[in-house]
């Protein structure tokens, strides 16, 4: 059995892509390309595309996705709802449920740009991930974890890399704990301080004015 199957803006069930980094709302196109069926799976490779996406945000959803942490610790807002006008990935499809998705790209201009591959089987998966996070906010996630993270500065980005592992339904990723630990370690070196003066905001409900709220919900231990 061969055959090429497409489809065009599919709504996505809520809440179920985003890998642990974000909660994406959306509709998908894409076409697959059906080489064989080897026993009950389905062999072959295709494209898939998010159309009219965006990082969801609001009550009732899970928060600690890697997105969040970086708009609490960022106190940037934009990181939480905001329109995703680049998204897609190939995909290849193999026996056993194996599967691969190579050139995954997910950006919103100005903002962020996020770039990598994953794959795995069943529902286990493991990927490899660059993120980058443009200028003021890259420079400001930077100044917060004491120059670890965000380093390397490519056309107007600056990119931590990172990876994922785990389940689909419980992924994980290395990269929202760097941040927390970036963050204690800052905040245990150079005081409370060096986190109001790299924020710029002391106010009692901003991350620099409540950095033991922003450590209990990374690490799940108190910051101060």
């Amino acid at each position: 059995l061969k055959g090429q199957i497409q489809w065009d803006q599919l709504n996505l069930p809520e809440a179920q892509i985003g890998l642990g980094i974000a909660q994406i709302e959306g509709r998908v196109s894409g076409n697959f390309t059906l080489k064989e069926i080897a026993g009950k799976d389905p062999i072959g490779d295709g494209r898939i595309q998010l159309v009219d996406g965006r990082l969801r945000s609001g009550p009732g959803l899970v928060e600690k996705t890697l997105f969040w942490v970086i708009a609490k610790l960022a106190d940037e807002p934009r990181l939480e709802n905001c329109p995703i006008t680049k998204a897609g990935a190939d995909i290849t499809v193999a026996g056993g449920g194996r599967y691969e998705l190579k050139n995954i790209v997910f950006e919103s201009p100005g903002l962020l740009r996020l770039a990598g591959q994953a794959g795995g089987s069943e529902k286990n998966i493991h990927g490899e991930f660059q993120l980058g996070l443009a200028g003021d906010l890259g420079k400001k996630i930077n100044r917060i974890t004491a120059g670890q993270c965000f380093v390397r500065e490519e056309d107007g980005y600056l990119y931590e890399p990172f990876n994922i592992s785990g389940t689909l339904d419980q992924p994980r990723n290395n990269l929202a704990e760097k941040l927390g630990l970036s963050l204690a370690n800052a905040a245990i070196q150079k005081g409370i301080d060096f986190l109001k003066k790299a924020t710029g905001n002391s106010a009692p409900d901003s991350p620099a004015g409540a950095p033991g709220q922003i450590l209990n919900s990374i690490l799940g231990v108190p910051g101060r």
